[in-house]
């Protein structure tokens, strides 16, 4: 098949540990985050978690250790971990290399 072999222990985060929020989220094909994400996450840490979806990719974002945090799929598969100071520094990482739809 070819292809880099990714070690999904080392980026997977059981998001089943946290609890999710379904009334605020992220979208790609907006550029938007929910007013009051930032600081729900914040509050509730290592807690909560809230989806972010993308075209081509699903993403379930928390806030841990002073970071924000962005795992990443695609196709029901995790491909990283991504992190960052904020909700819209995540949004401009995983933009980047996942596609802005």
């Amino acid at each position: 098949m070819g292809g880099k072999r990714i070690n999904i222990e080392k980026i997977w985060r059981d998001l089943a540990t946290m609890a999710y929020e379904s009334r605020l989220g992220m979208s790609n094909c907006f550029h938007t985050i929910d007013e009051g994400l930032e600081d729900k996450l914040r509050e509730n840490e290592g807690k909560l978690y809230a989806q972010y979806a993308g075209w081509d990719f699903w993403g379930g974002v928390w806030f841990e250790d002073d970071k924000f945090h962005c795992q990443v799929n695609v196709h029901h598969y995790p491909r990283e971990e991504i992190e960052a100071d904020s909700l819209k520094e995540i949004m401009e990482k995983v933009s980047d290399k996942y596609g802005y739809g």
